[in-house]
């Protein structure tokens, strides 16, 4: 909860006049506690909050709470998204979604060195390549040390920062760390 309410913060303070016509993706449990936490801290709207999931049931509170649901994991949605094609690209668009996310928060269960983890460092470079997250957005991934081998403390945040860095340069992607 600690880390929603920073970054519904960083939000709040970079939407200026603009509150509550933020575009946001955001992982998210059936408990909703992101999605309650941006939309009451952060102004933002529920009608811009895009949760991809592949779990019916979460799907059901996002919609139950005015949220967009899509029911793909984020790989999936990113490769769709980056081809500016297909169900979900339209299903956004048809929202009034203008192309890119003012917020976007991978909030991952793992680490980057997993099957798993491939896949996440995929959506990291395809949100960068692709231009998913709005120029002045705020792009926040987390990562754990479950799952994984750690050779030394804080490895797998050291691999996310490096291989975020080398997308954002392979991009040309500006990116100023918050903390």
């Amino acid at each position: 909860v600690a880390v929603n309410r920073w970054l519904a913060r960083h939000i709040a303070a970079s939407s200026g006049d603009g509150a509550g016509q933020q575009w946001v993706l955001a992982l998210e449990s059936e408990a909703l506690t992101t999605f309650r936490t941006f939309v009451d801290d952060a102004g933002c709207s529920p009608a811009r909050f895009v949760v991809p999931n592949p779990d019916e049931d979460v799907c059901a509170a996002v919609r139950a709470a005015g949220g967009i649901a899509l029911p793909v994991t984020t790989h999936a949605l990113f490769a769709e998204l980056a081809a500016k094609e297909g169900p979900l690209h339209a299903a956004l668009a048809a929202e009034g979604w203008p192309g890119a996310f003012d917020a976007v928060w991978l909030d991952y269960c793992g680490t980057l060195d997993s099957k798993a983890g491939k896949l996440r460092k995929r959506d990291v470079a395809t949100a960068l390549a692709a231009g998913l997250v709005a120029p002045g957005g705020l792009f926040a991934v987390t990562v754990s040390e479950r799952g994984g081998a750690q050779p030394y403390r804080h490895a797998a945040v050291d691999e996310l920062l490096e291989h975020t860095a080398a997308s954002a340069a392979e991009t040309r992607t500006k990116l100023a760390p918050l903390g």
